[in-house]
């Protein structure tokens, strides 16, 4: 008989009135049983993160590193426990699940030195005689519980990219792990509950999907992290060849649908290049100094209009270099398909060198064909640096 795994509600393990059992996605055994909140439940753990926003804020920065650095360290410890039962849970090789650990580690630890090192920013005032010998300080506050929504294909180190952060910071978090791999973000719950943090800080509860609308609008908890990490992760972790190779052989068999060469690997590079490029847009907009943001708002500028007119304008000359090479991989990237039969370049060109045996010249050619191209696009893009270039 399978034990049942009790889910942590603020930071107490208890059990529901329903079950879920969790498979493994390769053997299809049965690797655990974790029991369900009730809908009573659900609002005991939203109404308590509500009620400890203001005591965990409060709470000492060295408090708050220090629970993390706890978490970081026993995750630390249970290394082995927690890649075994990721790999069970999710079916990922084990070598997989230890850098997913040996990444959550890390991830409670930068958030430890983090809590300790944010103090705001200063900001001089004397720009206006009234003001001379003033400093101003800006500091950020979280602005509400957080509604944590992690997917399965990282089921440790999303849910450990949306819980440490909000410790860091002093913002409560309820996660909902995906029904398919809840097991190991309950065993780091189990982990977390050994902390001095306030009853009501975190809380991991397995909600069924079907039960998440009241959750996702409920106004106590403002700040939803979803999952748009996993496309990123997942695209920007797994191989061009594999995406491609599964868009052209699995995804039909899944969906019924016969896809062409070409919408295979369009879909495949497509989707890869999209993950990359968030991140690219990310970087950028997050390299524009926060006092852009500020002044504008003290002007009476909106969210939307300091986006468009300050923000993405400094962002994109920032952006620059970094989209470029994002760019030229994906275009060195077509060649990759080949190995599955569609008529790129590379494809053309060894038909061609096999029927004319001259494989030293019709590469060759290739090289070249590639090299002009990336050339001179390289080209185009460092007259436009030189142009958009932020004076200092």
């Amino acid at each position: 008989m399978t034990e049942l795994t009790p889910f942590w509600l603020s930071g107490e393990p208890s059990f529901g009135e329903g079950s879920l059992d969790v498979h493994s996605p390769y053997s299809g055994g049965l690797v655990g049983r974790v029991s369900l909140p009730t809908p009573a439940q659900v609002e005991r753990a939203i109404a308590d993160a509500n009620a400890v926003r203001a005591e965990l804020l409060a709470l000492p920065a060295h408090a708050r590193a220090k629970a993390l650095d706890h978490v970081s360290a026993r995750i630390a410890e249970r290394a082995d426990e927690f890649a075994s039962l990721i790999t069970a849970e999710n079916g990922k090789p084990l070598m997989w699940s230890k850098g997913e650990v040996n990444r959550a580690v890390s991830t409670f630890r930068w958030a430890a030195e983090e809590a300790r090192r944010w103090s705001g920013e200063l900001q001089r005032l004397d720009t206006d005689p009234n003001a001379t010998g003033r400093l101003g300080i800006v500091r950020r506050f979280p602005r509400g519980p957080v509604l944590g929504i992690a997917p399965f294909n990282f089921p440790l180190n999303l849910v450990a990219h949306k819980v440490a952060p909000a410790i860091a910071v002093g913002a409560p978090v309820l996660i909902k792990p995906a029904s398919a791999t809840p097991l190991t973000a309950l065993l780091l719950a189990s982990v977390i509950a050994e902390t001095e943090l306030p009853a009501g800080s975190v809380s991991v509860l397995p909600i069924p999907n079907d039960q998440m609308d009241a959750v996702n609008t409920d106004p106590r908890l403002p700040v939803i992290s979803l999952a748009a990490l996993a496309y990123t992760e997942l695209f920007r972790t797994a191989p061009s060849i594999v995406l491609i190779y599964w868009f052209f052989f699995a995804l039909p068999l899944l969906v019924g649908i016969d896809f062409t060469t070409f919408t295979a690997v369009a879909l495949a590079l497509g989707l890869q290049a999209g993950a990359y490029m968030a991140e690219v847009f990310r970087g950028g907009i997050l390299a524009v100094k926060p006092g852009q943001w500020q002044a504008a708002k003290a002007i009476g500028m909106g969210p939307a209009m300091t986006l468009r007119h300050v923000v993405l304008p400094q962002a994109v000359r920032h952006m620059i270099p970094i989209f470029f090479t994002r760019v030229t991989e994906l275009f060195k990237t077509t060649s990759l398909a080949a190995a599955i039969s569609y008529a790129e370049v590379v494809q053309m060109a060894s038909r061609t060198a096999s029927e004319t045996f001259r494989p030293i010249e019709t590469f060759t050619v290739v090289a070249l064909f590639f090299f002009l191209v990336i050339f001179a696009a390289s080209r185009l893009v460092r007259l436009a640096e030189r142009r958009l270039a932020i004076p200092e």
